[in-house]
């Protein structure tokens, strides 16, 4: 009878402490979640306020308003800046791309370069 006792009092204590864990468990992701949001609302807070240093370099009677914004693309839209005369002259050389963002291929394009995309098949049909 003191086995079986024993065994009953073992069972508990694995209970217990499960329940301990998943206790345990449940404080710390309540913990993580109350230190991400504390951690987003002071980042919100900092990213909705202008630091010193600009404010001092840029005063409010200075700074571009959405009107602004709207008159000078308007402006462009109207009288565009044209980049053809900066641009060299036709080279005639031909150009492999391999990567990157395409602002170097939009000078070539712009040049009159235009590659050609035949690619060597190297006996490959």
């Amino acid at each position: 009878m003191s086995s079986d006792f024993g065994a009953a009092r073992h069972l508990f204590l694995i209970e217990t402490m499960a329940y301990a864990v998943a206790l345990y468990a449940v404080v710390a992701a309540f913990i993580s979640a109350l230190l991400l949001v504390a951690y987003i609302s002071i980042n919100d807070a900092a990213l909705g306020r202008i630091p010193t240093r600009v404010a001092e370099a840029a005063p409010a009677n200075k700074r571009w308003r959405t009107a602004d914004f709207e008159e000078v693309s308007k402006r462009l839209d109207e009288n565009p800046i044209r980049i053809e005369d900066a641009l060299p002259p036709k080279t005639g050389r031909r150009y492999i791309v391999v990567g990157g963002l395409g602002i170097f291929l939009a000078g070539i394009f712009l040049a009159g370069d235009i590659p050609s995309w035949d690619i060597p098949s190297w006996g490959y049909s």
